[in-house]
C-alpha cells in the first residue's frame, strides 16, 4: 500500500511540475508579447518573444522545481557536443537533396529561379529565423515537459504523447493533410529519439534548423505548408500529391515518410551515448 502511494505521489509531483512550467511559460509569453509588441514590430519579433519565454520558463522551472541548472536539460557544452551539431546539420541537407532529386528525376516537379537582391536578403534573414524556430520548438517539446514526463511515465508514453502534441501544434498550418500530419508526428518521434539516444538537445535543435532551412531556402520547398521568404530557387510540384506533398511541401508526401522511417529506425537502433559536460 505504501509503495503504491509513493508511486502515485511521484506521478502527481511530475504532473504538478509540468503544469507549473506551462503556467509560467504562458504568463511570461503574455507579458513579453504585451510589452515588446507595443514598441517594436519586425520580422523576427514573434520568434524572439517565444525564445525568451521558453528559455526563461525552462530556467525558472528546472531551478525552482528540480534544483538543477538550465544546461541539465541537454544544453551542455556546445564545443564538446559539436559532433551532434555537425550530424544534425548534415543529415537534413542530404535528405532534402535526395527528396528533390527523386521528385525531379521522376518527373514530379521542376525548378525555377529568382536570383534577386530581395532573395539574397531573405536568404540571410531566414537563417536566424529558422535557428529560433529549431531552438524554440525543441526546448518546448523535448525540453522540460518531455524530460519530466520520462521521469514519471517512461520513455514510450512520453515520446508518443509529445510527438502527437507536436503534430497537433501544426494542425492549422496551410494545406495540411493526413499524410503531412502523420509525418510531423514521425518527425516528433525522430527528435525525441535523438534526445533519448544522446542526452543532448543540440542534435535535435541542429537537425530541426537544418531541416527547415534546407527544405525552404536550399531546395525551394514550402516548409510545413508555409513559404515565408523569397527563394533563390522554387520547386513546382506537377505530379502525384502523395509523392510531392503538393502545396504543403515534401513533408506532406510519402517520399518523406520513407526517409523519416529510415532515420527513426537508425536512431532507435543507435546505442545510448552519454552527453558530455
Amino acid at each position: 500500500m505504501e509503495i503504491n502511494l509513493l508511486y502515485f505521489k511521484k506521478k502527481i509531483i511530475i504532473v504538478l511540475k509540468i503544469v507549473g512550467f506551462i503556467i509560467i511559460f504562458f504568463l511570461i509569453f503574455s507579458i513579453l508579447e504585451y510589452i515588446i509588441s507595443r514598441f517594436l514590430n519586425f520580422y523576427l519579433l514573434s520568434q524572439i518573444i517565444f525564445f525568451l519565454s521558453v528559455l526563461i520558463s525552462s530556467k525558472i522551472s528546472i531551478s525552482l522545481f528540480d534544483k538543477k541548472l538550465l544546461r541539465d536539460l541537454g544544453l551542455k557544452n556546445i564545443e564538446r557536443n559539436k559532433h551532434y551539431i555537425v550530424m544534425g546539420l548534415i543529415l537534413p541537407i542530404i535528405t532534402m537533396f535526395l527528396v528533390a532529386f527523386i521528385l525531379v528525376v521522376s518527373g514530379n516537379g521542376y525548378y525555377s529561379n529568382d536570383f534577386s537582391k530581395k532573395s539574397m536578403f531573405h536568404f540571410l534573414i531566414s537563417i536566424p529565423y529558422f535557428v529560433f524556430v529549431g531552438f524554440n520548438e525543441e526546448l518546448l517539446f523535448r525540453g522540460y515537459i518531455f524530460q519530466r514526463l520520462i521521469e514519471g511515465f517512461g520513455k514510450l508514453f512520453s515520446v508518443i504523447l509529445l510527438s502527437v502534441l507536436f503534430g497537433l501544434a501544426h494542425y492549422f498550418n496551410p494545406h495540411i493533410n493526413f499524410v503531412s500530419l502523420i509525418n510531423i508526428v514521425l518527425a516528433g518521434i525522430l527528435f525525441s529519439l535523438m534526445y533519448i539516444k544522446t542526452y543532448s538537445l543540440w542534435l535535435p535543435i541542429a537537425f530541426h534548423f537544418s531541416w527547415n532551412f534546407s527544405e525552404g531556402m536550399l531546395f525551394g520547398f514550402p516548409v510545413s505548408g508555409i513559404t515565408l521568404f523569397n527563394q533563390f530557387i522554387s520547386f513546382h510540384p506537377t505530379g502525384n500529391t502523395f509523392l510531392t506533398g503538393g502545396s504543403f511541401g515534401p513533408e506532406g508526401s510519402l517520399t518523406v515518410t520513407i526517409f523519416l522511417l529510415i532515420l527513426i529506425f537508425y536512431f532507435f537502433k543507435k546505442s545510448d551515448e552519454k552527453c558530455e559536460e
